[in-house]
């Protein structure tokens, strides 16, 4: 297939030249003058390892490269991912310009095109996003209608850096929104060959899922963080606990009590959870009295 990228960042970088990797040609667009001269030589333009050799080889054989032209992309291409930066207001919102500017490109591309086209969302957003925001802007500015005179999908992200080129051939599950069967077969196409379960849902599921990941994951480094403050504070090896408590597949690392739905567990979590507060109170105490003193 023929796939434009639009942005340049630790996502779309990847993404793309792991794109063109598995065969497909690929176009990357970018604002940045810099990000898309280092493409253009076979650089990568992000730090990444792995990404210079990828970036190299997919420039090399024709099937990578990098334009700021919005409109020459998505003409020259016949799905469209939207890979751009999502960063934080003062508020902890997320600022979403980055975002209506390239659809409102895309969606004007769009206007002086004839066949079929997708646009896919994989930059990182909260749940609503899409239809709130995105396919309003498309079809404002396209003068057409989602999943009807062109195609919509999502398709989030799973990479972590300095893993990235790893985690895209060998993530633990695709996952794919479409409000069409044409942008979701071609999704699934982009993945062929790699081996893992697809999952394709709502494009509000979808946007669901890529969410709680992150949340996910910054609540179980917060929890280990605190418990290693917690073991610290008694002198007790806190990888030790940490490793113990690992092994346990059942409950502790496991799909046990991550349903929303009626309260689980007796009166032991609420009590354990009071005290492991308590004891912290008590040991800040202590201190300020040893301070006194």
């Amino acid at each position: 297939m023929r796939i434009s990228i639009f942005g340049l960042g630790s996502v779309g970088a990847v993404t793309g030249a792991c794109i063109a990797d598995s065969g497909h040609e690929v176009i990357a667009v970018d604002t940045d003058l810099l990000k898309v001269k280092r493409l253009q030589e076979g650089r990568s333009p992000i730090v990444e390892p792995g990404l210079d050799e990828l970036v190299a080889s997919g420039v090399a054989s024709g099937k990578l490269r990098a334009t700021t032209d919005s409109e020459e992309a998505v003409l020259n291409s016949e799905l469209s991912i939207i890979c751009v930066g999502t960063a934080s207001s003062e508020d902890g919102s997320l600022v979403l310009d980055y975002i209506r500017s390239v659809c409102s490109q895309i969606g004007m591309a769009l206007r002086k095109k004839q066949s079929y086209h997708s646009i896919v969302l994989r930059s990182t957003v909260v749940p609503g996003t899409a239809r709130g925001t995105v396919i309003p802007v498309l079809e404002d500015c396209s003068g057409r209608t989602a999943g009807i005179d062109f195609g919509f999908g999502n398709n989030p992200a799973f990479l972590r850096e300095g893993t990235a080129i790893h985690d895209y051939f060998n993530p633990p599950r695709i996952v794919i929104g479409a409000l069409d069967n044409k942008t979701a077969q071609s999704l699934s196409l982009l993945y062929k060959g790699i081996e893992a379960p697809e999952v394709f849902a709502d494009i509000d599921v979808v946007e669901g899922v890529k969410y709680i990941d992150n949340a996910w994951h910054a609540l179980k480094a917060g929890f280990a963080n605190e418990i290693g403050s917690i073991m610290k504070a008694h002198d007790i090896d806190s990888h030790k606990v940490m490793d113990i408590f690992c092994l346990d597949n059942r409950l502790n690392i496991s799909m046990a009590s991550v349903k929303p739905g009626f309260a689980s567990g007796g009166p032991h979590l609420p009590k354990d959870i009071r005290a492991d507060s308590l004891l912290e109170a008590n040991d800040e105490q202590a201190r300020l009295k040893n301070v006194a003193g």
